[in-house]
């Protein structure tokens, strides 16, 4: 009960700078539009990650992020158990990285304007042709050096297993002709659980394995890179 109160304590300053920090950011934001400086946006936003995270009690340890070059476009997939996933590899990537994020969140008016000035990408999973097209944008990103991060169990996990991934992750990576960056993330679902808004905090490991090349892998080879990639994301996770 006390831990409960104590994460609900946490949780109105973690807001309280939140809501601060947005409305110091806006014009910022629309500078970063205007400019076409996405970067910038992109810094401020993992900076607001890390600051949540630390304040929610979060202790992220990373490990293997040696083993990676920030400088290439890679393809990060891993497995998704909370909202604390996506702020700890959204902080933590050495690259220059996106997400593809699916179109129901660019439908929030302010979170839209943010995400477009940092360029995500928007992706309708219900309609074929305009994901082909997010794909296609994807992998020009990829060309250009920047990396995209994906979760492709496709929505988060609340069993103590990780989800079947879906394929797309593989067919923009083949592509692309870029590595997969296998990642897991331990202790996600304890800092936050499903169904909350309450950041109780505690450890949180982010492990990024070997990269998984895809030069001369063709689109028959995308199940076999896959069930590869699933492998190793599930090689080191624990509830």
């Amino acid at each position: 009960m006390l831990r409960r109160v104590f994460a609900g304590v946490r949780m109105i300053f973690i807001c309280g700078f939140m809501l601060a920090y947005i409305i110091a950011g806006i014009p910022v934001l629309v500078s970063c539009r205007i400019l076409k400086r996405p970067r910038l946006a992109l810094y401020l936003t993992r900076l607001m990650d890390r600051m949540i995270l630390f304040m929610g009690g979060v202790r992220l340890e990373v490990a293997g992020a040696e083993k990676l070059d920030p400088k290439r476009g890679c393809v990060y997939v891993g497995n998704h158990r909370s909202h604390v996933d996506s702020a700890s590899i959204f902080a933590a990537c050495p690259a220059d990285a996106r997400f593809l994020i699916k179109k129901e969140v660019f439908r929030i008016p302010l979170v839209s304007f943010a995400l477009k000035t940092m360029e995500m990408i928007e992706v309708d999973r219900s309609n074929p042709e305009a994901a082909a097209r997010s794909i296609d944008r994807a992998v020009s990103k990829i060309q250009s050096g920047i990396s995209i991060i994906l979760f492709p169990e496709g929505t988060r996990s609340r069993h103590p297993y990780v989800l079947p991934f879906k394929k797309g992750a593989f067919v923009l990576a083949i592509k692309a002709q870029a590595p997969i960056v296998p990642f897991t993330v331990i202790g996600a679902d304890r800092a936050l659980k499903p169904d909350t808004i309450l950041l109780y905090g505690g450890p949180v490991k982010l492990i990024f394995h070997d990269p998984i090349e895809t030069r001369g892998m063709d689109l028959e080879d995308r199940q076999e890179l896959l069930e590869r990639t699933q492998k190793i994301v599930e090689s080191v996770f624990v509830v």
